[in-house]
C-alpha cells in the first residue's frame, strides 16, 4: 500500500516539475525575444 502512494507521489512530483519547467522556459524565451527586439 505504501509503495502505491509513493509511486503516485513521484508521478505527481514529476508532472509538477515538468509543468513548472515548461512555464519558466516559455517566460525565458519571451524575455530573450523582447531583448533582441529592443536591440
Amino acid at each position: 500500500m505504501l509503495t502505491k502512494y509513493a509511486l503516485v507521489a513521484i508521478i505527481v512530483l514529476c508532472c509538477t516539475v515538468l509543468g513548472f519547467t515548461l512555464m519558466v522556459g516559455d517566460s525565458l524565451c519571451e524575455l530573450s525575444i523582447r531583448e533582441r527586439g529592443m536591440e
